[in-house]
């Protein structure tokens, strides 16, 4: 549970590649822009403060239903009267664009359901997919529940628990979201993850699975971690030319993480380890295929580390099997650092974007954009509670949704102040944004939650 231990049991806000005979181009950051903001906050998560039905933290990034609708999962809130979770084990959510959300399902926890959910929601032959990072029937992993695969319908109906996690060679605490591919649903579980620390479950450091039509569950890798294979998996798997790709927290030459790939046949290769002097611990990957060339490049983010200490951005040529570039975030705070997440590429791959956790105008997170060049701009810093009349989000570590101009994410703290830094917002940003030039002077005093 690397982010929850970073960002929700403190509840505090801290303001190697594969050797080609050359060093990759790190590229610099321009100047910081500064043209108006065009930003709105959708929804802002309430929890047990003024609705026990809403969920608070949300760490994933939403999803895009045919009907334009949206839907995303929180960490916590929710509360049941199973009293598995203190004050809530997660919900699942819809929103319109316009922001009028509604919670589709509370989860309660073992033995009959889930428990914080952390991979991003999927939708697949028309339901909706999804993994719990705990609940479930077994109790067998150090102690807690191993965690769930679930579906349920956009209406909230439905829903169902498809498999529980045993621990050992199944896998346990699955962290990424489940990939449509081939007929099946893939994904990955993290073998006990906790905090940074991966410490495997009787040898086995993750696993990758398939999930069928009719929710058998099948495992077909076991990570075996540091030196010569992966631990760990986490983030989104990504599909490219018959291909999938992904990335391990840990493991590898230098146990900071890998890339690696698997086949339609399910052959596993390890394509490159992470080190810390370009930047290590990776959190996932995008990939895209050049329509003419049919060249595939992957783009994937780095949450450590790296040059500056503040995380980096890379892309891989999969011909050549060679990084082409670490784009690391510089040391002035105001560009942003720490990515939680791989970037989103646009349809015609002329654009990245993606979420930093750390740095902007008031150190509490940003959105940016990259070319494919490696080029970073910051669309929009967040500001947190520093105007309380107007409070903002802060710590985005989900990922982005793109649709058309707009992009929609989830900070996992900020919003209306029902605890100490707030319990998260959904919001959206234009493509177009490009923030605001300093952080505004705290004003305001007293109970945010009755700001007119």
């Amino acid at each position: 549970m690397r982010r929850v231990t970073l960002f929700l049991a403190a509840i505090v806000i801290a303001g190697c590649a594969r050797s080609t005979g050359a060093v990759p181009a790190v590229v610099a950051a321009p100047a910081l822009q500064k043209p108006p903001a065009l930003y709105s906050i959708l929804h802002e998560f309430a929890g047990s403060y003024d609705d026990p039905a809403d969920g608070v933290w949300p760490t994933t990034t939403p999803i895009l239903a045919s009907d334009g609708d949206l839907f995303g999962t929180t960490y916590g809130g929710g509360e049941t009267t199973s009293g598995i979770c203190n004050g809530g084990c997660g919900t699942i959510y819809t929103t319109t664009k316009s922001g009028s959300e509604k919670v589709l399902h509370r989860f309660a926890g073992q033995p009959e359901d889930g428990a914080v959910p952390e991979g991003d929601l999927v939708i697949a032959n028309g339901r909706i997919y999804g993994t719990t990072f705990y609940g479930g029937a077994n109790l067998d992993c150090a102690g807690r529940a191993c965690g769930t695969i679930f579906e349920i319908d956009a209406s909230g109906s439905g829903y169902k628990v498809l498999h529980s996690f045993k621990g050992g060679a199944d896998g346990s605490n699955p962290e990424g979201p489940l990939r449509d591919w081939n007929g099946a649903l893939y994904g990955s579980t993290t073998s006990g993850l906790d905090g940074h620390v991966c410490a495997g479950d009787n040898g086995v450091y993750g696993t990758l699975f398939t999930l069928n039509s009719t929710g058998t569950e099948t495992p077909f890798w076991h990570f075996a971690g540091a030196p010569n294979d992966g631990a760990c998996p986490l983030g989104r798997l990504a599909a490219s030319g018959g291909t999938l790709y992904g990335v391990t927290y840990e493991g590898g030459t230098n146990n900071t993480g890998t890339l690696y790939s698997v086949s339609q046949g399910h052959k596993v290769t390890m394509l490159a380890s992470f080190k810390p002097s370009i930047g290590d611990y990776p959190v996932g990957v995008v990939a895209f295929q050049n329509p003419t060339t049919k060249t595939i490049t992957l783009y994937g983010a780095l949450s450590a580390d790296g040059p500056n200490g503040t995380g980096a951005i890379f892309s891989y040529d999969v011909a050549s099997n060679s990084f082409n570039w670490f784009s690391t975030f510089p040391k002035d705070e105001r560009r942003g650092g720490l990515p939680y997440a791989a970037p989103v590429i646009t349809k015609d791959g002329s654009m990245l974007y993606g979420t930093t956790e750390g740095g902007g105008i008031c150190g509490v997170g940003t959105v940016f954009s990259m070319t494919p060049a490696g080029t970073e701009s910051v669309l929009y810093s967040f500001v947190g509670d520093r105007v309380v009349s107007k409070p903002d989000g802060s710590a985005p570590v989900s990922g982005l949704l793109i649709d058309g101009n707009t992009l929609y994410g989830t900070t996992v703290l900020g919003g209306v102040d029902r605890s100490v830094h707030g319990l998260g917002t959904l919001f959206a940003v234009a493509t177009s944004d490009r923030g605001a030039p300093s952080c505004p002077k705290r004003t305001g005093s007293g109970d945010r939650r009755n700001r007119s």
